[in-house]
C-alpha cells in the first residue's frame, strides 16, 4: 500500500475521532507515518523503532561483514552503545562504533542497513525516546497474529465487511476483558509490576543497611553508589507529578516510584516504564525525596470522600472526640464480627500445630532409627488421649486411625507399584480396527488354503519357492 491509500483510512478515522493525536507510532518503513502527517499535519508523533528487530538486525548485520570474533566484539559493543541513558555518552559511544566499523573495513554495515545511519539514531537510541511508555513493537505484532490467525482463520483475502465486523465484535470482548480485569485488579501488564516490585526488593535488600551510599547532590536530586562498582555515582532526578493514573503499573505499589516521574542514567533505566533500583533506593531511604511522591494507597484500600453538599454552612460541625471516653468511640467503631476473629485465631493455631507435628514427626523418626521404643510410645498415648477429650468436647468424628499391619525397618523402602499405562479412544480404536483385519484376514487365508489343490502346488507355502523340488521326501503340506 502507499502513502496515498492510507491516506484515505486516516481521513475517515479523522472524522469519526476528530481528536486523534497519536504520540509515538512504531515502524520501519515511513509509508504509515507520511500518510499521517498528511492528514495531521500538526501532530508531534515521534517515529520510533523497536528495540528488538533493532538489536537482531545489527547482530545479523555483524555476522555477515565480520569474523566470528569480531563478530561477537562488535555485539557487545553495540550493546553497550544501546544501553546508555545519557545523550551525550551516547554520541561519544555512537562515534566510536562507526570509527571501530570502518577500521575493520566493515563499511557495508552501515550502508546496507540503513538502521544505523546518523538521521536515525533518534529512532532507536533509548536515551532519546525515554518517555515513550513502550520500547517495542511485540503487542502489535501479537493483535496481528491473533487477528490473522484467531479471528480471520487465516485467510488471505477477506472482505472488507468481514474485517469491519470482526474488529467490532472483538472490541466488545476486550472491553469486556478489560473491565474484568479491572475488577481483579489485574491488568496485561503483569510482567512490568513483576519487574518494578522485584526491583523495590532489590533496592531494600542492598540499600537498607548501606543508606549511606545515596547522598544529596542538590534540588530534587540524588546520587547513588553503584554496589557492583563502587567507584560509579549514578544520578537521580525527580521532576514534576506524572499525568498518569497513579494505578497504572508504571508506579510502585510500595514507594509510589514512577517511571514518568523519576530518572536516573544507569543502564537499567532503559526499560520502558520500569524504574531501576537507584530510584527505588532514592524513594525508599531518603526523607525529602518521598514527600515529592505521590502518596501509596493499597489498591484494595477503601478511599472515603467526603460530599461537599452533605453539610450545611449553618449546621454543627462534628464534635473533636479526643475527650470521649476510649470504650465509647471503639463502641461505636466498626467491629470485626466474632466469627471472622475465631476463624482467624483457628487458623493461626492450625498453622502452629502443623509445625509441631513436623517437629515430632522428626524426633519419631531418629528414635525409629535408634529403636527407642518406650520414646515413641509415650507421646503416642499422650495423642490418642488428648485427641479422645477433643473428639468429646466438640462432637468432631473424624475417621478411625489408620494402622498398618506390618511395619517396614528403618532405611527399607516400600516396593514402587507397577506403572500402568492408560490407552486413550484413539488408541483403543485403532487396536480394535487391526484386530479385526488380523481376523478377517485369517479367515481369508483359511478359505483360500481349503480351495487350493494339494496335487498341483505353484509357490511352496514354507520356503516360497514356485517349483519345489519333487524328490523331496518331506511332504510340502
Amino acid at each position: 500500500m502507499t502513502s496515498n491509500e492510507l491516506s484515505l483510512v486516516f481521513d475517515l478515522i479523522k472524522k469519526a475521532i476528530t481528536q486523534f493525536d497519536a504520540r509515538y507510532m512504531i515502524d520501519d518503513t515511513n509509508v504509515f507515518y507520511n500518510a499521517y502527517k498528511t492528514v495531521f499535519p500538526s501532530s508531534r508523533a515521534q517515529k520510533i523503532l523497536c528495540s528488538s528487530h533493532v538489536s537482531k538486525t545489527v547482530q545479523r548485520r555483524l555476522n555477515e561483514a565480520l569474523q566470528p570474533d569480531d563478530a561477537k566484539i562488535g555485539q557487545r559493543l553495540f550493546r553497550d552503545l544501546f544501553h546508555q541513558a545519557v545523550p551525550t555518552r551516547f554520541e561519544n559511544l555512537y562515534a566510536a562504533f562507526l570509527t571501530w566499523l570502518y577500521l575493520k573495513e566493515a563499511d557495508e554495515v552501515v550502508e546496507v542497513s540503513s538502521i544505523l545511519e546518523r538521521k536515525r539514531r533518534k529512532e532507536w537510541a533509548p536515551c532519546y525516546r525515554r518517555v515513550a511508555p513502550f520500547a517495542t513493537s511485540n503487542h502489535a505484532e501479537s493483535w496481528h497474529n491473533t487477528l490473522k490467525h484467531n479471528l480471520l482463520h487465516d485467510k488471505q483475502n477477506s472482505r472488507l465487511d468481514n474485517l469491519v465486523f470482526t474488529l467490532v465484535r472483538y472490541t466488545a470482548d476486550l472491553e469486556l476483558k478489560l473491565l474484568a480485569q479491572a475488577l481483579r485488579n489485574s491488568s496485561d501488564g503483569k510482567g512490568r509490576r513483576t519487574q518494578t516490585l522485584r526491583r523495590h526488593r532489590d533496592a531494600i535488600v542492598r540499600y537498607a543497611e548501606r543508606q549511606g551510599l545515596i547522598i544529596p547532590l542538590r534540588e530534587n536530586t540524588w546520587g547513588v553508589v553503584s554496589k557492583s562498582q563502587e567507584q560509579v555515582l549514578y544520578t537521580v532526578y525527580i521532576g514534576q507529578l506524572c499525568s498518569c493514573d497513579s494505578t497504572e503499573n508504571s508506579h510502585c505499589e510500595r514507594c509510589g516510584v514512577c517511571y514518568f516521574q523519576v530518572s536516573c542514567d544507569c543502564p537499567d533505566s532503559i526499560n520502558a516504564g520500569v524504574s531501576c533500583i537507584h530510584s527505588h533506593a532514592v524513594a525508599i531511604f531518603a526523607t525529602e525525596a518521598r514527600q515529592l511522591l505521590p502518596f501509596v494507597q493499597h489498591p484494595h484500600a477503601i478511599s472515603r470522600e467526603v460530599d461537599s453538599q452533605s453539610f450545611d454552612a449553618n449546621e454543627e460541625l462534628p464534635r473533636d472526640r479526643s475527650s470521649e471516653d476510649p470504650e465509647d468511640v471503639a463502641s461505636s467503631s466498626q467491629e470485626v464480627p466474632e466469627e471472622i476473629l475465631s476463624h482467624d485465631d483457628a487458623n493461626t493455631e492450625y498453622q502452629l500445630l502443623k509445625g509441631v507435628e513436623s517437629y515430632f514427626d522428626e524426633v519419631a523418626r531418629q528414635c525409629l532409627q535408634k529403636g527407642l521404643v518406650s520414646a515413641i510410645r509415650k507421646p503416642r498415648i499422650g495423642m490418642e488421649q488428648v485427641l479422645g477429650n477433643v473428639t468429646t468436647v466438640t462432637g468432631v468424628r473424624p475417621q478411625g486411625i489408620v494402622r498398618r499391619t506390618a511395619v517396614q525397618g528403618p532405611g527399607i523402602t516400600a516396593k514402587p507399584k507397577p506403572i500402568v499405562t492408560f490407552k486413550n479412544k484413539r488408541q483403543v480404536s485403532a487396536e480394535r480396527k487391526r484386530g479385526a483385519l488380523v481376523c478377517s484376514q485369517e479367515i481369508d487365508l483359511h478359505k483360500v488354503w481349503d480351495r487350493v489343490p494339494r496335487d498341483s502346488l505353484i509357490v511352496c507355502f514354507i520356503c516360497g519357492k514356485r517349483q519345489p523340488p519333487e524328490t523331496s521326501e518331506d511332504p510340502i503340506i
